[in-house]
């Protein structure tokens, strides 16, 4: 929770729906250090919102964002890249039911087009499986203290680039 006093330095954002394995790992993981957040840092959670929730959240948003979410990226399940928002590529995709496949892309061109300007950060967390299931994957599970303590130095990484950037 962020004080009045302190100046938003950051907001993490769990992705994902909890209800197809390990694609909630993005809400499950912040679900997790929430508690251990402090010094401007804030959590939210818009996991299984559209891509246009998603943009008008950023565009609500006044600082910058670390979204935390599954992403197939072809590494071993578990494993774990920050990308910035120029590294990542988006798949294309016609379902516009989820920010997933209709996209977070489209998501962020929106929010930059309606005013946003703060950093994108992505923390991703490859897969075993995205199938319809209300918990994560066996490996995940088994990583998942491992992974929030490797996305706490991750969170405080960034924000002392960030607060060297202003």
């Amino acid at each position: 929770m962020i004080t009045d006093s302190e100046e938003p330095v950051l907001l993490v954002v769990g992705l994902g729906n909890v209800q197809r394995e390990d694609d909630g790992v993005g809400v499950r993981l912040v679900e997790t250090i929430e508690g251990e957040l402090s010094g401007g840092i804030g959590a939210a959670f818009w996991g299984d919102s559209d891509a246009l929730s998603i943009a008008h959240e950023l565009v609500e948003c006044s600082r910058p964002v670390l979204f935390v979410d599954c992403a197939r990226m072809g590494l071993s399940p578990g494993e774990w890249r920050m990308f910035d928002e120029s590294s990542v590529h988006f798949r294309d995709s016609q379902n516009a039911l989820s920010a997933h496949d209709f996209g977070l892309d489209y998501a962020l061109r929106l929010a930059r087009n309606l005013g946003y300007r703060h950093p994108v950060r992505f923390f991703a967390v490859e897969p075993v499986s995205c199938e319809l299931r209300d918990s994560l994957s066996v490996p995940i599970t088994r990583r998942i203290s491992q992974l929030a303590g490797e996305l706490l130095v991750a969170i405080q990484t960034l924000k002392v680039e960030l607060q060297r950037g202003r």
